[in-house]
């Protein structure tokens, strides 16, 4: 009689291929890092020497991983969101600048007064604003807008001109 080899739970599975460089200390507070400065995955990737389709594997088997990715993702654009912003309607910021003050005949001295400087609204920042905000109203358009609504009109025009055109000629 032939006996079957029992079969093994699944639960049990032993471990193929190489052990991970994954480092749960260390990997995340680095992506982040590396996210802050605005490196795509790919170099990300290259900086942790790691194929691309790993660090893809990482990004969906540690969440905090990617999370972290994705924190330093936002903080780093929402910073450039609000220079931009800031840039586009104009600022007041503060400076320092060294004077010299004449305290007698031939006594002079060093003081350090705070001037108010203003950047003044910058017409660049204000254009990519828009452009990315409001694409429908301010998209840079070198050709005229084929829309539906448009040949509509133009479609409407051309049947109002042929009924005039009939009914003149019907007389």
């Amino acid at each position: 009689m032939i006996q079957k080899m029992p079969h093994q739970s699944s639960a049990i599975k032993p471990k193929i291929g190489r052990p991970t460089k994954y480092d749960q200390t260390w990997h995340p507070d680095m992506a982040y890092k590396f996210a802050l400065l605005g490196l795509t995955g790919k170099e990300i990737a290259r900086l942790f020497e790691i194929a691309e389709s790993t660090f893809e594997l990482w990004k969906v088997k540690y969440s905090e991983f990617s999370e972290s990715i994705k924190r330093g993702g936002n903080y780093a654009d929402a910073q450039v969101v609000e220079k931009l912003y800031q840039n586009a309607m104009g600022f007041v910021y503060k400076s320092q600048q060294a004077v010299t003050v004449k305290k007698g005949k031939d006594i002079e001295e060093i003081q350090i007064v705070v001037l108010y400087k203003e950047n003044p609204p910058d017409p660049k920042a204000i254009a990519y604003w828009l452009k990315n905000r409001q694409r429908h109203s301010w998209k840079d358009s070198h050709y005229p807008d084929h829309g539906h609504k448009k040949t509509k009109d133009v479609i409407e025009i051309f049947k109002e001109s042929r009924q005039r055109l009939n009914s003149n000629n019907q007389i």
